[in-house]
């Protein structure tokens, strides 16, 4: 009798770790599947981006930068997004856009402008103190003296000189530097403004300089809104692409040859908003 019931014993104690054992099987395996069908859910809200752009406007998509752009393809050269980003302002003839850009059509003003960049920092003993590059600004009225601004600024050391010279009492020592004729620097083409605005602001900019975008996120915008539509100032953007930012002179080019479409101010604020997209790519 007592063997009975050690044996009775040992078959239900065996009986039930199998059955434990099952259960745990059983609660993994649903556990695996429930994930494995979240990560599926996941990995197909991805939209790959083929022909090395991006897309907009969904949550959950490769490149979704909403205004600021599309992100990069891992295969994709800057000279593609370049031109995919013309597109996207709609520089949207393509035959016109790639040759301008492949015969370099605007090289040669681009070099002026850069000249024009190098007379400044010469003539305003910038280059003799060892300064100068981008971006610099050049604020000033017509035949007066130009008053220069160097580096990302804060908004509001731009604001304080806007006023000074567009009320008269802007002192050399408000400013980084001058030169006596701010016409000297004023160059052909005006991205925003009246042409008839009593005040001009040049800038001597590098499409791939980060500082330059740090003054386009930080200023631009207020600047548009307070100084440009209220017909206070025109502002003028000149090249000045610095030789170790190798995607500033094709950046530059791509710009002209959207300006040549019309697309002169959307290619200008693309490029900057896009800048970390493209800046590396070769």
């Amino acid at each position: 009798m007592s063997e009975e019931k050690t044996l009775s014993f040992t078959l239900s104690s065996t009986t039930l770790l199998a059955i434990s054992v099952l259960l745990a099987s059983i609660i993994l395996s649903v556990s695996i599947m429930t994930t494995g069908n979240a990560l599926g859910e996941k990995l197909s809200g991805l939209n790959l981006a083929t022909a090395g752009t991006g897309t907009t406007g969904t949550a959950g998509t490769v490149g979704n930068l909403g205004t600021a752009g599309t992100a990069a393809a891992p295969s994709q050269t800057a000279a593609q997004y370049l031109a995919s980003t013309a597109q996207q302002t709609g520089a949207t003839n393509a035959v016109s856009f790639n040759s301008c850009v492949s015969t370099q059509k605007y090289k040669t003003f681009i070099d002026a402008d850069y000249q024009s960049g190098e007379q400044l920092f010469t003539e305003s003993g910038l280059k003799a103190q060892g300064q100068g590059g981008t971006p610099t600004l050049v604020i000033g009225k017509p035949g007066q003296k130009g008053y220069i601004v160097v580096g990302a600024v804060p908004y509001a050391t731009i604001k304080a000189l806007l006023d000074k010279v567009a009320d008269g009492t802007a002192q050399d020592a408000d400013a980084d530097a001058v030169v006596p004729n701010m016409d000297t620097y004023v160059g052909s083409f005006t991205l925003m403004g009246q042409e008839t605005a009593p005040v001009t602001v040049v800038e001597y900019s590098d499409f791939q300089c980060p500082f330059c975008k740090r003054l386009y996120d930080a200023s631009l915008v207020q600047l548009k809104q307070e100084y440009v539509q209220t017909g206070k100032i025109k502002f003028q953007y000149r090249h000045y692409p610095l030789s170790f930012h190798p995607n500033a002179m094709p950046a530059a080019l791509a710009y002209e040859c959207a300006k040549e479409q019309g697309k002169a101010l959307e290619m200008h604020d693309k490029l900057f908003q896009t800048q970390d997209n493209w800046s590396n790519l070769s």
